[in-house]
């Protein structure tokens, strides 16, 4: 391999992978997963760094995870979530991406996500989210649109039907998908 170093060690919910370059190029990223029934644990990737970034120019091998969350956690805005791709689940690094639940007229608690975007698919039902300083603004959305929410941005997203579930697929570019939400007093 030449003379490659290990430029750092990566730690992953008490997994551990190395990432090797030689000079500017990466030469191998060695990953294990600390997976509920991982396909595979080890993803290698060719390509350079690039002011401190890994810009992959070819992938020499790869495996795809699959997660099926088996039952579901309560967030910090206490709606029922299914984790689908985090940081934990599959090693992810700049992404996470999860199910979550909006029961028959509920609603979540008000907040905002510190320094990441969100971008949410509403698979079923109608959510009202009020947002926005106070949360005196308001936009309802409905089963097929794609919503966009910006870092920082407050909001709580509130079930229309007293009947129904809401269910939205939520993905943001954090891979610790609760540990940058805040929750959010309207007062404030």
């Amino acid at each position: 391999m030449g003379s490659c170093t290990i430029l750092r060690s990566i730690g992953l919910a008490g997994a551990v992978g190395l990432l090797i370059v030689s000079g500017s190029r990466i030469v191998r990223v060695s990953q294990a997963h600390p997976l509920p029934k991982p396909v595979k644990s080890e993803v290698l990737v060719a390509g350079e760094i690039v002011d401190g970034d890994i810009v992959a120019d070819e992938i020499v091998d790869g495996d795809i995870v699959t997660i099926r969350p088996e039952s579901e956690v309560l967030s910090k805005q206490k709606l029922p979530n299914f984790v689908g791709i985090s940081g934990a689940t599959t090693g992810a690094q700049g992404i996470s991406m999860n199910l979550v639940v909006i029961p028959a007229g509920g609603a979540a608690k008000a907040h905002f996500h510190r320094d990441y975007e969100t971008a949410v698919y509403l698979l079923k039902g109608r959510v009202k989210t009020l947002y926005g300083k106070g949360l005196k603004k308001s936009v309802i959305n409905e089963a097929g649109d794609f919503i966009y929410i910006p870092p920082g941005v407050p909001h709580q997203p509130q079930n229309l039907s007293s009947e129904e579930t809401a269910l939205a697929l939520v993905s943001r570019n954090d891979p610790n998908e609760q540990e940058n939400v805040v929750l959010y007093e309207p007062a404030e």
